[in-house]
């Protein structure tokens, strides 16, 4: 901690008291906020339900290319085989996630013979991603390679976290709590029907203090109509959307980018802030659970930037060195 800056501290008290304050706020006023704006019908809230997670999928299949085409020069010549063949199945996962998504997000039905447009475009796309990286230089790839394992390693943290938070505080959401859930499920759920009286505030973990409605049945009838009915607490789409505060790497590994680096600040923090918001219009999420979902990723970001340049402190500006490939044997 003494290798902090004076700037660092200071954006650490900043952030800190806002995300503390957001905190307090929604302590109080979660359920409020959420009957004033929610409106499913909403343009933000129905773009921010369709986007939120594309950040975590758009960069997997990029690094499965670069993993493809890397040479990992301190590996054996099996090792080397291994992790080929391992860039080839994140290449080929990564777009069967990102058409997957694009299915049930864009689509929104089931097409005729869906399934085998997707593995068509997956082989095509794949093969082209990897046709195309190993025509690229090798020291764009050796770069490329340390920004998208950033990426990865700030997605797979985020994820964990979030879903471990989302087991832990088994939180209800809004839309199972509102006239239009219940008058769309009237019959199945007439016995069970709390409306907004199921309301929770954040700091009180259902999965350890249940509530007296909160059976094995009530929570298997909500789950049976709403799979994501209790996984409110934090928001995982705007933990997502975080993902894309990965561009903090940028101003660290150049000066060029260091000179404008508020808007590698700014650009994540808007997506993750919109997406949030949509995601309260929308009756997904509370206040509270998108404050933690984003401080979340947010959070993850600038520890795991800071870890990984104080362990390999020759990375900072190594994009303005002609000479590059030695670094990550340092």
């Amino acid at each position: 901690m003494k290798n902090l800056s004076k700037n660092q501290w200071l954006f650490i008290g900043l952030t800190s008291t806002l995300f503390v304050t957001l905190l307090l706020i929604s302590a109080f006023l979660d359920l409020e906020v959420s009957n004033a704006i929610y409106n499913t019908k909403s343009i933000l809230a129905n773009l921010g339900d369709v986007l939120g997670t594309l950040p975590t999928f758009l960069f997997i299949p990029f690094l499965g290319a670069t993993i493809f085409v890397k040479n990992f020069s301190k590996l054996n010549k099996n090792w080397k085989i291994i992790f080929k063949l391992g860039g080839i199945i994140i290449t080929v996962a990564g777009y069967i996630s990102l058409f997957i998504w694009a299915k049930e997000n864009i689509l929104k039905e089931d097409l005729f013979l869906i399934y085998v447009y997707i593995s068509v475009f997956t082989v095509l796309f794949s093969a082209f991603t990897l046709y195309i990286f190993t025509k690229l230089p090798k020291l764009f790839i050796e770069k490329l390679f340390i920004v998208l394992m950033f990426f990865a390693i700030l997605a797979a943290l985020t994820g964990l976290f979030t879903q471990l938070g989302k087991l832990f505080f088994a939180r209800q959401r809004y839309r199972t709590m509102v006239d239009s859930f219940y008058q769309n499920n009237k019959e199945t759920i007439s016995s069970y029907w709390l409306g907004k009286g199921a309301f929770r505030p954040w700091y009180i973990p259902n999965s350890i203090i249940k509530p007296k409605y909160y059976t094995p049945e009530y929570k298997q009838l909500f789950k049976s109509i709403d799979n994501g009915a209790f996984a409110s607490f934090p928001s995982g789409h705007t933990s997502s959307a975080g993902v894309s505060f990965g561009l903090i790497i940028f101003p660290m590994l150049s000066q060029k980018f260091n000179k404008n680096k508020w808007i590698f600040w700014l650009v994540p923090s808007l997506i993750t802030a919109l997406t949030g918001i949509s995601r309260v219009i929308y009756g997904a999420h509370f206040l509270s659970d998108v404050v933690v979902g984003g401080f979340l990723s947010l959070g993850i970001a600038v520890l795991t930037r800071f870890l990984i340049f104080k362990k390999i402190p020759a990375l900072t500006n190594c994009f303005d060195e002609e000479v590059f490939i030695k670094v990550l044997e340092e």
